[in-house]
């Protein structure tokens, strides 16, 4: 068989387990085609009963029925059964990705604590550093979760989440980072500018949520076409083009910080999901927050 036909083959596979142009044209011939033996199914009915009578009437609408459940049953598991294969391979494909990630990660960090001499970066600001693993061991489980079930779509394509930890550091009282999850386990780059500029968090949508009288979760749906989202360095409207900040609440409902969502992929995170995103977030919120007070 021909490359360029099985290109072709394969996208009218894609695009009828998607519901694409292939999906309509087979519903369209598939109903043609029991028209024409629901036609046919008549005729010959017609003349082996030589009458019109009420038997041969409602003979005539079980086999149309009959014919037409037929063709869209076997339509319709052709359909199911290629649609399993697409979700099947891409979740495959997503999944290899993680776990290379994951083992590449791992390889760089035993690396790191292995080698002589070395110190927290987060020391500086006054962060407990038990506290500051605990942190990010949770923030890793929520990244894993959101990551695993949102990270790809039909076609494997990857979004890239970035989840950080928000709050006031002991050392200055200041807005810093003191945790983050992401799949390379790399810091924040705005963190090494929080090293020469406390400051630097001050135009955040964090420092936002710290000011309100009633703190809520804030989405940036786009953050390119947002006023409202400020870049901290040239390009990073790039690699966060939407977003969710989320605020760790205490007991009189005051900010003790937030938990910060961000991906590559504009659109993701949308003001009609706030309510399912705010559920999630919830649940890691609380977590910090018992660890705060602890």
């Amino acid at each position: 068989m021909p490359d360029s036909f099985k290109q072709i083959l394969g996208g009218a596979r894609l695009s009828f387990a998607k519901g694409g142009w292939v999906w309509r044209l087979g519903n369209a011939l598939v109903l043609a085609i029991a028209a024409y033996l629901s036609a046919l199914a008549g005729v010959l009915l017609s003349d082996a009963s030589g009458d019109g009578s009420a038997g041969f009437h409602l003979l005539t609408i079980v086999a149309i029925f009959a014919i037409i459940f037929w063709f869209t049953w076997v339509v319709e598991a052709i359909r199911d059964k290629l649609q399993a294969e697409a979700v099947k391979r891409a979740d495959a494909r997503i999944l290899a990705y993680e776990n290379l990630d994951t083992w590449l990660a791992k390889q760089i960090e035993r690396k790191r604590r292995d080698a002589p001499q070395v110190e927290s970066r987060l020391d500086e600001f006054g962060f407990d550093l038990e506290f500051i693993e605990s942190a990010t061991t949770l923030l890793e489980m929520l990244h894993s979760t959101i990551n695993s079930q949102f990270s790809g779509d039909a076609q494997g394509e990857r979004i890239e989440f970035e989840i950080t930890f928000m709050t006031l550091a002991p050392s200055d009282g200041k807005i810093v980072v003191a945790a983050w999850a992401n799949k390379h386990r790399r810091m924040p780059r705005s963190l090494n500018m929080r090293k020469n500029n406390v400051d630097v968090y001050k135009s955040t949508v964090t420092a936002e949520v710290y000011k309100m009288e009633k703190p809520r979760s804030v989405i940036v749906e786009n953050t390119s076409t947002s006023d409202y989202y400020k870049e901290l360095y040239e390009g990073e409207k790039e690699k966060i083009q939407s977003t969710i900040v989320h605020p760790i609440l205490n007991l009189d409902n005051n900010v003790c910080g937030t938990i910060v969502c961000h991906c590559d992929s504009t659109g993701f995170f949308k003001q009609s999901d706030k309510r399912y995103w705010e559920g999630i977030m919830e649940i890691y919120a609380k977590r910090i927050y018992h660890l705060l007070d602890s």
